[in-house]
């Protein structure tokens, strides 16, 4: 899923929205390399 870290790690995914820098997928349902920006991301 592109996550910096195991699922089990991630309690939340918007908080795994903060703890990434904006390069990394802010939302686990997409991948990295198809996440231009966080905000576009965020209004789906």
């Amino acid at each position: 899923n592109g996550l910096p870290v195991p699922r089990d790690e991630v309690p939340n995914d918007r908080v795994l929205g903060d703890r990434v820098p904006n390069d990394r997928v802010p939302d686990y349902r997409v991948p990295n390399d198809e996440v231009p920006n966080d905000h576009r991301v965020q209004n789906d």
